[in-house]
């Protein structure tokens, strides 16, 4: 099983420090694509110890789907039929990874790499493996974001949303899958980098997804 997501919305990334973005990078066709294996993921309803190989990691908020047939060089306007399931994940990177992406440069894969690096929510099947075609509401609850915070830094934790289309995962089905043959199983997620947290600041994290359950979909605690 492999962990796909694009990785041309991490050049957006808001510095946890600063609060500043990089310029637009170019990405040759057939590069927009991080990938990690499932060795790399851990569930929903765990503490995750934040590794010490760096100075700090934030976490980055995303909307995840699971490939629910077998597929290879899949057309955009069948992409739909591919997801099974829906739920939402955390993608974990480095000082290092951030300060890369932020000079607007590819980081190494094992930079991206380890363990825990990618937190999973539990998963919601989709009918008929139908994706809705409207935004889901992406409900984050307990984050502090500097960017957010920075004019009031004793502001309680926020609890915001986010509208995202589901559609935001057709592309890479499509694009990853010109190379992978995408199996039941496999994971694609599209990252929220505009909602990126820094984790020396969160410790209790929950997303709901109101549209696919009724209760938390992903809950975790940094240690």
């Amino acid at each position: 099983m492999k962990i796909f997501s694009p990785i041309s919305p991490f050049f957006d990334i808001p510095s946890s420090l600063e609060g500043k973005k990089v310029s637009h990078v170019d990405i040759r066709p057939g590069e927009d694509w991080l990938i990690w294996p499932d060795s790399c993921w851990i569930l929903s309803n765990r503490p995750v110890f934040i590794p010490d190989f760096d100075e700090y990691f934030i976490g980055v908020p995303a909307l995840a789907g699971k490939i629910g047939r077998l597929g290879k060089t899949i057309a955009p306007k069948f992409a739909r039929r591919y997801i099974g399931s829906l739920s939402a994940a955390i993608i974990i990177l480095s000082k290092n990874v951030e300060k890369t992406l932020e000079a607007g440069n590819i980081p190494a894969g094992s930079s991206i790499c380890f363990d825990n690096s990618i937190i999973l929510g539990d998963w919601v099947d989709i009918d008929n493996n139908e994706i809705p075609e409207k935004p889901l509401t992406l409900r984050l609850e307990e984050f502090f974001i500097p960017d957010i915070d920075k004019e009031d830094r004793d502001a309680p934790w926020y609890d915001f949303e986010i509208k995202i289309a589901p559609e935001s995962l057709f592309s890479t089905i499509v694009e990853t899958s010109r190379r992978h043959t995408l199996k039941m199983g496999d994971i694609i997620l599209h990252p929220l980098v505009n909602y990126s947290i820094d984790l020396r600041e969160n410790e209790n994290i929950r997303i709901s997804i109101p549209e696919l359950s009724p209760t938390p979909i992903l809950t975790t605690k940094f240690k």
